[in-house]
């Protein structure tokens, strides 16, 4: 478990996508940019959305637009599930069961309603873009009732990256691709420190007091900040 920032020369390509996932089984949850839909149909892996970026397009638009309003109290409903089950420690097999039997009645009802609702908007409209964005991904959102395991959003990766995207503009430049790679790296350890409950600084001082380079990969393994003691 842990947080990874991969560089890959400033592409966002699906070619980069490819080479990061290739071999991987399992879940990946993301936003709905275009590159990660290559993986909807891969044998082995299921391919979540986000609703947090699904709820951030109609946001804005609730003070004026009813149905916007509408849209933002329903997802509230069930975040509101998700806090319950959070806050009593539910075990994933609740989680699931919970979630099939009533976020997945709300997630038809709001489909339901959003293609009712979109026939009001003409193309260009904000709300029809985020209506249009919203169909796009909803098949993927829909599947985090599937499995307890999995996470209504990715807040969780947004929250990690946060401190990035905040400074862009101190560092907008990092030099070259070398850079880059050692800036991924950095943050990949910062990163790691915070998902782990350490305090970054104190690891790494730490860390680099040791002989790493004589060190063998178990000793190493055991140094990242998941295992670290």
């Amino acid at each position: 478990q842990g947080v990874f920032f991969h560089w890959k020369d400033g592409s966002r390509s699906g070619a980069v996508a490819d080479e990061l996932f290739k071999g991987y089984q399992g879940a990946i949850q993301s936003d709905g940019y275009e590159v990660y839909s290559r993986f909807e149909n891969v044998q082995g892996i299921v391919l979540l959305g986000c609703m947090a970026h699904v709820r951030r397009k109609f946001e804005h638009l609730a003070s004026d637009d009813k149905n916007a309003a509408h849209i933002i109290e329903t997802i509230a409903t069930l975040y509101e599930l998700e806090e319950n089950l959070k806050h009593k420690k539910a075990p994933p097999e609740e989680v699931e069961t919970e979630r099939k039997a009533k976020a997945y009645p709300i997630l038809k009802y709001l489909e339901t309603y959003m293609l009712d609702v979109h026939k009001q908007y003409t193309p260009g409209e904000a709300m029809e873009k985020a209506l249009r964005y919203a169909f796009a991904v909803w098949i993927r959102i829909g599947r985090y009732v599937q499995d307890g395991r999995f996470n209504i959003d990715n807040n969780l990766m947004e929250q990690a990256i946060r401190p990035i995207t905040l400074g862009r503009k101190n560092y907008l430049f990092c030099g070259n691709n070398e850079g880059a790679e050692n800036n991924a790296i950095f943050y990949t350890f910062v990163a790691c420190c915070r998902e782990a409950d350490i305090e970054p600084y104190k690891w790494m001082k730490e860390v680099l007091s040791r002989p790493l380079p004589d060190m063998t990969e178990e000793e190493l393994t055991k140094m990242l900040p998941s295992n670290f003691k």
